[in-house]
This record gives structure tokens, sequence and C-alpha cells, in this order.
């Protein structure tokens, strides 16, 4: 349940560190489902094995070296990466299920990492789609050049994003 705190002289209570009219929503967070939580890390965990082992076999045959190999590697990579982050995220939720409140720097760097990878899996995914219309639409275009602008939106355009968010949350400190 939230909780608002009126004064006795008839004000709302403000935050000592904000100084703006504070409403107490600790006690609505949801209480981690530890069945959930372990049945999400032992699919994150398959996953990330899955796709290690699709990554081995890509660069195991060399015959599969093309443009949209390695694109797909990118994308793979991208998905492993999102996986131990969640993985790491959900496993110290676990471990310590009320350290979110002390909001540690390594969590907020934890925090903000996972938040990356995760825009730059969506990222790469557009990747995949604007590879393949320009191949199909630009039938001669040059891949190495078509490669070369996917790395940049696959890592490179999340990080904007990931700064923008960053800075939204150390402006709103309240949240």
């Amino acid at each position: 349940e939230a909780k608002k705190v009126c004064l006795e002289d008839g004000t709302w209570y403000s935050h000592p560190v904000s100084n703006r009219t504070w409403t107490d929503y600790r006690d609505c967070l949801e209480k981690p489902n530890h069945a959930v939580v372990y049945v999400q890390i032992g699919g994150y965990s398959i996953s990330c094995i899955l796709l290690i082992l699709s990554l081995i076999i890509f660069n195991y045959y060399r015959q599969l070296r093309c443009a949209r190999v390695i694109l797909h590697q990118h994308l793979f990579v991208s998905f492993i990466l999102t996986g131990v982050m969640w993985i790491v995220t959900y496993s110290h939720i676990l471990a310590r299920p009320g350290d979110h409140e002390k909001n540690e720097v390594w969590c907020k760097v934890v925090h903000m990492l996972t938040q990356y990878v995760t825009v730059s899996n969506y990222f790469w995914m557009f990747c995949e789609g604007f590879f393949l219309h320009t191949v199909v639409v630009l039938a001669f275009a040059k891949q190495k050049k078509l490669l070369i602008a996917c790395y940049v939106i696959g890592w490179g355009f999340p990080v904007p994003f990931t700064i923008a968010y960053l800075v939204a949350r150390l402006v709103d400190t309240e949240n």
C-alpha cells in the first residue's frame, strides 16, 4: 500500500533529500516470486549455452564466413550479453532481496549495463531486417559498408538512449 503522510500543519511530508512532496511506495514493490525467478534464470542460462554453441559452430566452419552470418553472430552476442546481465540481476534479487534499497554504485552500474545490452539487442534485431531489406532492394550494395553501418547501429545507437535513461534516473532521485 502507498502511504502519504499529512503533517500537523496540514502540509504533506517532504522527502529529506529532494525536499519535494513524497509518497512512500516501498510497500507496493512486488516481492519476487522465487519460482518464477529460478525459471527466468534457467531459461536465460539455457539460451546463453545454446547461443555460445551456435557461435562455436559458426566459427568452426570457415565456409559459413559471410556478411549475413557475421551479422547473426553479433545478434547472438547481444542475446548472450543480455542473458548474462539478466542472470546477474535476477541472481542478485534472490541472494539479497532488500539490497535494491541501498542503491549502491555497483548495482547502478549493473542496471545501466543491463539496459544498454537490452536496447542493443533490439537494435541488432533491427540490423538483421535492415541488412536483409538492403540486400534485397539494392542487390549490388557493398556488404562490407553495410556491415559497418550495422556495427554502428547495433552497438553505437543504444549509447545515447542509455545515457538519456541514466540522466533521467540521476535527475529524478525520488524514484
